[in-house]
């Protein structure tokens, strides 16, 4: 889950706590240092302060959900860059973390296809698409050594 990260910590302007974001990084390094560490990228939702209700939200790709999704993106996107510069792509992999992702998601109806949402603009923007099959499944194979 990304070992955890403290997202509530920041300024104003979407930037995170440096000497939490550093703590947090640091250990990062540490767990990339063996090659057989592999991250799971999930469990944000949990480490930030809490998304608005799904009624709040708005149906998916109204201006206020399309809006809120790109504001946390943007929150998230430093620890999700991080994640993937420390372990390259050939390590991390896609995690839904539910039902867990309800907590801070905006609830059950819409927490997951958020999370989704945001992690695959990520991915789709920062991880070549030959690496793409790898993060949304080949990694976790590879990781938890499962057979074609």
């Amino acid at each position: 889950h990304m070992c955890k990260p403290d997202m509530l910590s920041g300024d104003p302007d979407r930037k995170p706590a440096p000497g939490v974001f550093d703590d947090w990084k640091t250990g990062m390094v540490r767990l990339a240092s063996f090659s057989n560490t592999y991250m799971k990228v999930s469990g944000g939702f949990s480490e930030m302060k809490p998304l608005p209700s799904a009624e709040e939200q708005g149906p998916l790709g109204s201006a206020a959900r399309t809006e809120l999704l790109e504001s946390t993106q943007e929150w998230v996107e430093h620890w999700l860059q991080e994640t993937l510069s420390v372990f390259g792509p050939t390590r991390i992999m896609f995690g839904s973390d539910w039902p867990v992702c309800n907590v801070g998601g905006g609830g059950n109806k819409t927490s997951w296809m958020n999370w989704w949402s945001l992690v695959n603009s990520f991915a789709e923007q920062r991880i070549s698409s030959n690496d793409q099959a790898g993060f949304w499944g080949l990694n976790a194979r590879r990781a938890y050594g499962m057979q074609d």
